[in-house]
């Protein structure tokens, strides 16, 4: 077998996913506590910060970097549209439309304009877009009572190779 860079480079990329599902199993049924498929409104609890911060590396390619929006209830596929017109991810916001910023989520973007602050719409691509950090972010402030801590690191249009 030929030890060529490119060849380990295709070995390596081709066990990311086997180990990421390894992983998964590990820790999923570890954590023993069902999430809803409904998740409640933020409750605005300061978090507990004499435990340890949670963090999570969030780090992808172009589908990492967020190009959900938020604006256009009349638009099939924006957030204001799942969330007042089809009533899903009620979570996400307040009875005004007004987007839930969570209070104990930490969000850091690293790249695309890089940016920091309470979880909420405004960390993908542009200010007023979104990625799968808020989704995420969501669910692990709910999970959780510790802070959380988001590091989201994307760049889109480039290569593994």
């Amino acid at each position: 077998m030929e030890n060529s860079p490119m060849t380990k480079r295709k070995r390596t990329v081709a066990a990311l996913p086997l180990v990421c599902m390894l992983a998964a199993l590990l820790v999923v049924p570890a954590a023993g506590k069902d999430i809803p498929a409904q998740l409640p409104m933020p409750d605005n609890t300061p978090p507990n910060t004499s435990e340890p911060v949670k963090v999570y590396i969030m780090m992808a390619q172009s589908n990492m970097v967020g190009f959900g929006r938020v604006a256009g209830k009349n638009t099939n596929g924006t957030l204001a549209y799942l969330t007042k017109v089809e009533k899903k991810f009620s979570n996400l916001v307040d009875d005004a439309a007004n987007c839930n910023v969570r209070n104990d989520v930490w969000c850091v973007k690293t790249t695309v304009g890089p940016k920091q602050g309470w979880l909420q719409p405004g960390f993908g691509a542009r200010g007023d877009f979104f990625g799968p950090e808020l989704g995420f972010g969501h669910v692990m402030g709910w999970y959780h009572d510790e802070m959380v801590l988001l590091i989201k690191a994307s760049q889109g249009n480039r290569s593994l190779r």
